[in-house]
Parts: structure tokens; sequence; C-alpha cells
């Protein structure tokens, strides 16, 4: 975090100031994307286990029976 925001800007350079702020203060475009991406492989990780889980239920249920 900087502080250079709460310093008392002197005449000629409060609209450059003004200017370099709003520009390093602009939303991140690829967090979203990323965040997206992560749930993704997270369903996908889960959906995985539970296919995994269900093929082993059903073998164990058929090797009982039989």
């Amino acid at each position: 975090m900087s502080t250079d925001v709460t310093k008392a800007p002197l005449d000629g350079q409060q609209a450059t100031d003004a200017r370099k702020v709003s520009e390093t203060e602009r939303p991140h475009v690829g967090e979203g994307l990323g965040v997206f991406r992560g749930l993704l492989l997270m369903l996908l990780f889960y959906l995985a286990i539970g296919v995994l889980g269900w093929f082993g239920w059903n073998a164990l249920r058929h090797l009982h029976i039989h």
C-alpha cells in the first residue's frame, strides 16, 4: 500500500498525479478468468472423484452379489 496519494500535491502536479493514479488503479482483466479456470478445474476434479467412487461402489456391489 502506498501513501503517495495522501501527500498534498504542488500547484502544477495536481493534474498529472490524478492521471497517474487513474492509470494504476485499472481493474485487472485476468483475475476473473483465473477464478473461472480455478472453479472449472475444481468442478472437474470433484466430478472425477465422484465418478471413480461410483464405479468403485458398483464394482464392490457386483463382486458381493456374485
